[in-house]
């Protein structure tokens, strides 16, 4: 059989109000609600880390030279956009002209 564990945990008469409320609105039970949330709040923990990781390794790599700074790239981002935008008025002008 498998085991089962149970936490106890306090919180206000509002609080345990909108937990009532918005369980008895989408038919779920509060420990549904607890559970759910709290696999959400770790996977954004692991996601977040994950990203901090990727961070870091960028901030290595910059400075052992493997790689260049992204201002760099937004510099190269800005000037793409700046064209297309270049080249749409100037397709807006040759449809006017016709």
């Amino acid at each position: 059989m498998k085991k089962r564990n149970q936490w106890n945990v306090n919180i206000s008469d509002e609080e345990a109000s909108n937990i009532e409320e918005y369980c008895r609105v989408h038919d779920r039970t509060p420990q549904w609600l607890f559970k759910t949330g709290a696999l959400r709040v770790i996977e954004e923990d692991v996601q977040e880390r994950r990203a901090d990781l990727m961070t870091i390794q960028s901030w290595k790599e910059i400075s052992e030279g493997k790689a260049e700074p992204i201002h760099d790239l937004l510099k190269a981002m800005e000037e793409d956009t700046r064209i297309g935008d270049e080249m749409l008025e100037s397709m807006g002008s040759i449809r006017k002209a016709a």
